[in-house]
Order: C-alpha cells, then sequence, then structure tokens
C-alpha cells in the first residue's frame, strides 16, 4: 500500500514530466481567465482566479487519478501544496 508520501512523490514526478501537456491543456482556460479580469469588475478578479484554479485543479486530479488509479482524495491532498497558477 502507498503512502502519502509515496503518492505526492508519483504526482510530483508525473506533473514535471507533463508540464507541456499541462500547459497547452489549460491554454483555453487561463485565456478565459485573462479575458475576464480585462474585462470585468475588479470586485470579481478573486473569484475569476478561484473559479480557474478549481478548473485547473479538477483536470489535474481526473487525468492522474485516470493515470495513476490513486485515491482521489489523496490526489487532492498532494495537489493542496502546489501553486496550480504558477505550474500553468
Amino acid at each position: 500500500m502507498l503512502t502519502q508520501h509515496d503518492v505526492n512523490e508519483v504526482i510530483f514526478q508525473f506533473l514535471m514530466q507533463n508540464h507541456f501537456h499541462f500547459k497547452e491543456a489549460t491554454r483555453k482556460y487561463r485565456e478565459q481567465k485573462e479575458n475576464l479580469l480585462l474585462t470585468e469588475d475588479p470586485s470579481f478578479h478573486d473569484e475569476i482566479e478561484k473559479q480557474y484554479e478549481d478548473i485547473v485543479k479538477q483536470l489535474l486530479v481526473d487525468e492522474v487519478t485516470k493515470q495513476f488509479a490513486f485515491p482521489v482524495e489523496s490526489v487532492i491532498i498532494s495537489l493542496e501544496g502546489v501553486n496550480i497558477s504558477a505550474y500553468v
């Protein structure tokens, strides 16, 4: 049985190896976010950023759980330590 530490190691290696893939896979969301930040009232910017991060995090969770069949909870715990905006 893998520990959370083992799961973290596998996920971080996977993220490093697939960085370009995820950057491309999230491009449309990033562009939508940037457009909204330019056009929407600044009072909504925090919510726009949060929704963007939630969408990207869900995409990562789906990909990792599909690839490795890790429990969703373990993947979510691992991704809590990742700065999503900086990664993609």
